[in-house]
């Protein structure tokens, strides 16, 4: 008979999970808790219920308690606050561990958008309907049980099947089979199936207690002589699915296989709340059917095991017939009950069940089953063959597979069981590679996120503990893979763990130190390479970065290559000899920093990186033109070579860099001087003949201003080249000029080239010649919308001048560093580009191997008690239009940010003080139609403005609406269409307000008579 790991296509593999039970938060925190043998049954909590505990029967007042059930973190999620105080908490609840499960199983929630991922749900308690007291806007939604799975899948924008089964006590148990189903079908690729069950009113404990099902003591004494009824607990828990075979090729750890599994009913075999023992022995018969599993080879069962007088026995009968007894059995059947140690689940407690049997099979012990002194007289232990597992105990130590069953009865009769099987235990790490050696970086990175600052920090604090003994590239890849980027950032630099772990504690604390870096992601990064000039070469570059990656040294050597051709000595031999002179000669200078620029960009390349634009200073040009796709190699390297040689030939002159404006400077310009480049607006540099270019520097330094001689053989960029313009281009004329794959900005006109810009030997003549603007180019790459500038060369001189004419939301990252560690500098790049909010290829962070996937902490939660008493409330005072009428332009559009910000905490039911991301959409802050039309309400009656609900969606995030409403003051934006504006177009002020979208149907319903109805939900 084929096992459940060779059926592959026929079962379901366990790939995360979550939990959060009472005294434990987590599945590591649950595992100790049970591996103590220990309960967390206690006292009802103060907060719980609104009634006196005292005045309570003894059974209502223990049970399993979460610590706290009413704090939710509703901004993570997309919830407003408004909303949030009407949610369900068990919804809450079962967002929180969808997302930590499939965390837990390595996979980044925003990749699964409009996939074919099922979410089921089992759910028996609708608690907060008995206790809804608020029947506001969102008390439908917020309180329906179907939206438990619903609310998930929306989220997460999942396509598959999303239900909320209610089968009594056996929901959970059953939502994992029915998700299972959904796999095996094909209907599935994926599939989350969880179960929760929060204890918020005293209305249910009362009609159980009335049952006569509770526990007078307060104790579970499943199979005890004692049984008395269950104590009720609280909690939930969350499985994600794969087939196995898909789990398997995705590489996935393997928690644990579901190898079949059954459903059914009691029928009409007895009374209705009953259990019955042949419905019980069918469902079981029928699971292991499904799994090709003997009976025999069973080893434990995690009971339903109530600790009722009636059910225990009955379950027992059906074990005991079915596997107990069994003559292939050489031992006895192990069984137990988590309901000892956390009370009974009710809607989840199978799957309560599933997560310990699953945390058995990862530390292959089976947990005491607690409370059990002397058998149930009406359990045949001997004669069905059963043990209950009194004491802790070993599980298949030796590794050989294990099997267990998990049951789950609810009542009405419809019962389920879960054939579980351990895991194929991993394979062994290998290189990418056999045949090499695999790079081992002497510099890591971790980067990991947070939506704020104070989940960054918290995030921080949990991987302490987790990265102590790891390896750095499975943190750093687990980290890039298994984790979504959020926009509050950070990463942590060194060469050991422990330069990494110091980094982690002081995000974690808040302390500055160097190499730890916290940054806010750009919403829409673009990025640009920029190469630099002449000037910048100095011995030695690059060589680090040549041993240490392997796209580095593949393409400077074959641009050396090309390079050797043409010239009478190797080029590797200058660049990385000891002649520093040799090296400052054109000749040598040009061909060596094209080559340095060049296995530069294609290590940002290997990064995953292609940028939206390219630009380069002088020299930096040509390699532009090559990596954008304009120039073969061979082309480019046999320009540079003949530049070289020609300026070379030339004799004197000087450079100098003269703070003034290009205003200023060329109104003073006399023969045998000329602009070489206009780097920024204060920054231009001076050409020609040394006693003329000297006598015009001395007028500016005797004014104040600083002036900088450059360190160069020649007077490049002046009338000078103009003795070389010819015979370059006759170099150029076999040159066959490509279309660029990116954009290239034109050195010789500032602006993005266009038509045969850059594809002329005319136009490389006239660039020998003509005046670098520089400063024009940065200017034209900012009003295209490059958020990142990345200098490929060996110092920060283009760094240096593009910070000029940056601001704060701008990223400005130098490759090399002169008297830096070249690896070090290279690393930092990468976690600085990836800090600003552009992606990263993982195995870039690994290079040349495979890297292991971690288990990795989940997110810190930023939980908060939701009051609508501590909402924001509006403060837009009569004057603040006439206000932004008369105030400067500046002052008027920071108005207009504090405004629109304010308005949209204060929309969403923020406490007051409370702000939200700029840059994240109203959507994703949590907006609906009914609160978008408020937002346009209160912004329009602020401002005066004849302002739209098509504003708002046009306009879809808080940065962008209020740039759009000081272009309308200013009268300079194009009206926005939709089917008419909140208030009359055209009015200087609003000749209608409605304070809310409830007063305006309301005004609807009475203009317009019965009929007219809210939206459809």
């Amino acid at each position: 008979m084929q096992t459940a790991h060779e059926r592959g296509s026929g079962t379901v593999a366990v790939v995360g999970l979550s939990c959060r039970f009472p005294r434990a938060a987590d599945p590591a925190a649950f595992w100790r808790l049970l591996g103590a043998a220990e309960d967390a049954i206690g006292a009802l909590p103060d907060d719980r219920w609104r009634v006196d505990a005292d005045g309570l029967p003894p059974a209502l007042r223990v049970g399993g308690f979460l610590d706290d059930v009413t704090s939710f973190d509703p901004d993570f999620f997309g919830v407003p606050p408004v909303e949030s105080e009407q949610l369900d908490p068990q919804q809450q609840l079962a967002l929180e561990l969808a997302w930590e499960a499939l965390e837990d199983a390595g996979i980044v929630p925003e990749r699964l958008r409009d996939s074919a991922v099922a979410v089921i749900a089992g759910a028996m308690a609708n608690d907060a309907a008995l206790e809804q007291r608020d029947h506001g806007r969102y008390a439908l939604t917020g309180s329906q049980p179907a939206l438990i799975a619903n609310r998930i899948s929306h989220l997460l924008g999942l396509r598959g099947l999303s239900l909320t089964v209610n089968s009594g006590q056996s929901s959970s148990l059953l939502a994992v089979h029915l998700a299972a189903q959904e796999l095996l079908t094909g209907r599935a690729n994926l599939a989350l199936a969880l179960g929760v069950q929060l204890n918020l009113s005293p209305v249910p404990a009362r009609m159980a207690e009335a049952f006569g099902v509770l526990s007078a003591d307060g104790m579970c004494y499943t199979f005890d002589e004692r049984a008395n009824g269950y104590v009720r607990g609280e909690g939930g828990a969350c499985v994600v699915l794969k087939r196995l075979d898909h789990a398997r090729a995705d590489g996935d750890a393997i928690l644990g296989i579901i190898s079949g599994s059954a459903a059914n009913n009691d029928g009409a075999a007895g009374a209705l709340a009953v259990p019955n023992v042949a419905g019980q022995e069918a469902v079981l018969r029928a699971a292991y059917a499904m799994a090709g599993t003997e009976p025999g080879e069973v080893d434990y069962v995690e009971l339903h095991g109530t600790g009722t007088a009636v059910g225990d026995p009955v379950e027992a009968a059906a074990l005991g017939s079915v596997l107990g007894a069994c003559a292939a059995r050489r031992s006895p059947l192990l069984v137990g009950s988590v309901k000892t140690n956390i009370g009974h689940l009710e809607g989840a407690a199978g799957i309560a069940g599933l997560v310990k049997v699953l945390l058995m099979m990862q530390h292959r012990q089976i947990p005491a089953s607690l409370n059990f002194v002397r058998g149930n007289p009406s359990i045949r232990f001997a004669e069905w063959n059963l043990t209950v597992v009194a004491e802790t105990r070993p599980w298949r130590v030796d590794g050989t597979p294990a099997t267990a069953g998990v049951s789950s009865f609810g009542i009405g009769g419809t019962n389920c069981h879960l054939v579980v099987t351990t895991p194929p235990e991993p394979g062994p790490r290998v290189a990418a590679d056999p045949e090499r050696e695999p790079e081992t970086a002497s510099v890591s990175w971790w980067g990991f996120s947070g939506r704020t600052p104070a989940a960054l920090q918290a995030q921080a604090k949990r991987l302490v503990p987790v990265c102590g003994d790891a390896d750095m590239s499975d943190v750093a890849w687990s980290l890039l893979t298994t984790r979504s980027a959020f926009g509050q950032r950070a990463i942590v630099l060194g060469r050991q763990r422990r330069e990494l772990l110091t980094g982690l504690q002081a995000v974690a604390t808040g302390r500055p130190v160097p190499h730890a870096l916290i940054g806010t992601a750009h919403p829409a990064p673009k990025t640009a390479v920029i190469f630099t000039g002449q000037g910048a070469q100095r011995l030695g570059m690059g060589s680090i970065l040549y041993r240490q990656f392997s796209a580095f040294a593949a393409a400077w050597d074959e641009v050396a290559a090309e390079i050797d051709e043409l010239a009478d000595e190797p080029l590797a031999e200058v660049v990385w000899g000891v002649d520093a002179e040799l090296l400052r000669q054109t000749r040598w200078a040009q061909p060596a920093l094209f080559a340095t620029e060049v296995a530069l960009f294609r290590l940002v390349e290997s990064w995953g990186i292609t940028p939206s634009y390219v630009a380069g200073h002088s020299l930096g040009e040509i390699t532009a033109a090559h990596v954008s796709g304009i120039l073969s190699l061979s082309d480019a390297a046999s320009m540079v070579v003949h530049r070289g040689r020609l300026m070379q030939s030339l004799t004197g002159g000087s450079m100098v860099t003269v703070e003034a404006t290009e205003s200023e400077v060329r109104p003073l310009l006399g023969p045998g001087v000329d602009i070489a480049a206009v780097n920024a607006a204060q920054s231009v540099v001076l050409s020609g003949d040394a006693g003329a270019v000297g006598a015009l520097a001395a007028r500016f330094a005797a004014e104040g201003r600083r002036v900088d001689p450059l360190h160069v053989s020649h007077a490049f960029h002046s009338s000078a080249m103009d003795r070389i313009t010819e015979d370059f281009a006759d170099v150029l004329s076999s040159v066959a000029f490509g279309t660029p794959r990116i954009p290239v900005i034109s050195n010789v006109t500032g602006t993005l080239a266009a038509g045969e810009d850059l594809r002329t030997a005319a136009y490389w003549a006239r660039h020998l010649r003509q005046t670098v603007r520089f400063g024009d180019g940065l200017r034209c790459l900012l009003d295209n919308g490059v958020t990142a500038f990345v200098e490929a060369g060996p110092g920060a001189v283009l760094s240096s001048l593009a910070g000029r004419q940056t601001g704060p939301r701008e990223s400005v990252v130098p490759m090399l560093r002169p008297g830096v560690d070249e690896v070090f500098t290279a690393v930092e790049a990468m976690g600085r580009l990836w800090l600003h909010g552009i992606d990263i290829d993982p195995d870039a962070v690994a290079p040349g191997r495979r890297p292991r996937r971690m288990r990795l902490p989940t997110y810190p939660f930023q939980r908060r008690r939701l009051s609508g008493a501590d909402a924001t409330p509006a403060s837009t005072g009569p004057g603040l239009a006439a206000s932004l009428a008369s105030a400067p332009e500046a002052a008027r559009k920071q108005i207009l940010a504090d405004l629109v910000r304010d308005t949209t905490a204060a929309v969403l039911g923020h406490p007051a003080g409370a702000t939200v991301e700029s840059d994240r959409t109203f959507q994703e802050l949590g907006f609906d139609s009914f609160l978008v039309l408020e937002l346009a309400v209160r912004l329009a009656r602020a401002t005066g403005l004849a302002l739209t609900a098509t504003s708002v969606y046009n306009h879809p995030t808080t940065r962008k609406l209020a740039t759009h409403l000081a272009a309308e003051l200013a009268g300079t934006s194009e009206r926005d269409e939709d089917a008419g504006p909140v208030e009359p177009a055209g009015a200087a002020e609003p000749r209608r307000v409605w304070s809310s979208p409830d007063e305006l149907f309301r005004h609807l319903d009475q203009a317009l008579g019965p009929g007219i109805e809210p939206p459809d939900c």
